[in-house]
């Protein structure tokens, strides 16, 4: 593997990086009934407020909707950059996509959401002294 074919995955991952995420970010944030910005509560951050028990008052939700939009945009760009990269038959980069889909859902939204519960509750004992 040369350098070029290193710099062409690099620059495939950012341009799936950063369309994904526009395109994440835009339909998360942008309500097209009355056509401007607002914060929308999606699944996923229903899931990460439920799983770590996480009051909707202490988040701010254009923040969150920021992060969630940045964490599937770094998933499906590296998941899609992998299987670029890799020469398999195309069943066996469907199972390698499948299981790193998984892991990588599960891992990134458990660590974001245990660092935000810990941030919260620094927060909260900070407001309480």
């Amino acid at each position: 593997m040369d350098i070029l074919s290193v710099l062409g995955e690099v620059i495939f991952f950012l341009i799936v990086f950063f369309v994904i995420f526009l395109v994440h970010y835009y339909v998360i944030s942008f309500d097209r009934k009355k056509k401007k910005k607002s914060a929308k509560m999606t699944s996923m951050d229903l899931y990460i407020l439920k799983k770590f028990n996480i009051s909707e008052d202490k988040i701010n939700l254009r923040t969150l909707n920021f992060h969630m939009s940045i964490i599937d945009a770094f998933i499906m760009a590296f998941v899609s950059t992998t299987l670029d990269v890799t020469d398999f038959h195309m069943g066996i980069k469907l199972a390698i996509s499948f299981a790193l889909l998984f892991a990588l859902i599960y891992s990134l939204y458990e660590i974001y959401g245990r660092g935000l519960k810990k941030k919260i509750e620094k927060n909260d004992k900070i407001l309480d002294k």
